[in-house]
């Protein structure tokens, strides 16, 4: 522990001027219990990490009901935006499908082999992704050209090859 430690200051003015060896080795217990629960907490925090993204996901309440599992679909959206009539292009990600391809902070629309591909992006490639409490998101403007035909609705996703294959449409 450093000389100037918060840490240290604080336990220094705990013992007082004159600590008694029982006041000492109180506290080297105290810190002894507290470093095994602090390295239990790292250790499961550590195991938590390295399982997959859809395993991490907050698991649900006994009581709580089944719920809903992670969608395993694209939404693709053309919102009006601004005053002269255009449209926005906005992508949504089911969360089940962002999780199976590792949760990327950026996504590429590729049009390989005749099917729509949306492949995590590094750096300044690709649209960024708003993630919160909805559907992971994105827009894609310049990926207009890419969609070809698609409509506005809901498309069936699978991860494939390290992408999500945008699939027929759902009804």
């Amino acid at each position: 522990m450093a000389a100037d430690s918060p840490l240290r200051a604080t336990l220094l003015t705990m013992l007082g001027r004159r600590p008694t060896p029982a006041q000492r080795r109180t506290i080297a217990t105290e810190l002894r219990q507290l470093a095994d629960e602090q390295e239990q907490i790292a250790a499961a925090e550590q195991r938590q990490l390295a399982r997959p993204g859809a395993e991490r996901a907050t698991p649900r309440k006994r009581q709580a009901g089944p719920g809903r599992a992670p969608s395993m679909f694209v939404r693709i959206v053309y919102e009006p935006w601004g005053k002269d009539g255009r449209d926005r292009l906005r992508i949504y990600v089911g969360r089940g499908l962002w999780y199976a391809l590792g949760s990327p902070l950026r996504l590429d629309v590729q049009r390989l082999a005749g099917r729509i591909e949306l492949r995590p992006a590094t750096g300044d490639a690709g649209y960024a992704v708003m993630v919160g409490k909805a559907m992971p998101r994105f827009f894609a403007d310049g990926a207009r050209d890419l969609l070809g035909d698609l409509m506005d609705g809901r498309y069936a996703g699978e991860v494939r090859g390290g992408a999500i294959v945008v699939g027929e449409p759902m009804e």
